[in-house]
């Protein structure tokens, strides 16, 4: 909508005509509007991209802890004679959470090569087969729950 009036739009001069809203500042006040906008985009900018870099770093570190506990586990004595008896007394369970607590993971889950799990946070799923989509599932959960102190 155009406003016809000079009272009503602040864009026109007392004769009439159009003025750019830039020419009421002196040309060393437009440099320093600039120049504030400009370092204001780069802060931006820059937060975006290092929170961005931190995300990722934490995240891979992240991955090779979880990959250095299960290499760890995975080569426990115990563990390999558990599964290999199949753990007929749920030690398993035990030793996961015991773990657990230790390096203050979220959960454990131990498996064996037939893909049945000896451990997991629901005991109600101990027993049961497992999927690598189950277990990208849960890792994915997991990256993004609040982590409890």
């Amino acid at each position: 909508m155009k406003s016809g009036s000079p009272d009503e739009n602040p864009l026109f001069t007392e004769n009439g005509h159009k003025m750019k809203l830039l020419r009421k500042f002196s040309l060393q006040s437009k440099m320093i509007i600039f120049i504030v906008a400009l370092v204001l985009f780069q802060i931006g900018t820059m937060g975006l991209v290092s929170t961005n870099l931190i995300e990722t770093l934490l995240e891979d570190q992240l991955g090779k802890r979880v990959l250095s506990v299960s290499q760890t586990i995975a080569t426990m004595p115990e563990v390999a004679r558990l599964l290999e008896a199949k753990d007929p007394d749920g030690k398993l369970q035990v030793l996961a959470e015991e773990i657990r607590e230790k390096i203050d993971a979220q959960f454990i889950v131990i498996g064996d090569r037939q893909q049945k799990r000896y451990s997991h946070p629901d005991p109600d799923k101990i027993g049961r087969s497992w999927s690598v989509e189950t277990m990208i599932g849960l890792w994915n959960k997991a990256r993004h729950l609040p982590r409890e102190r």
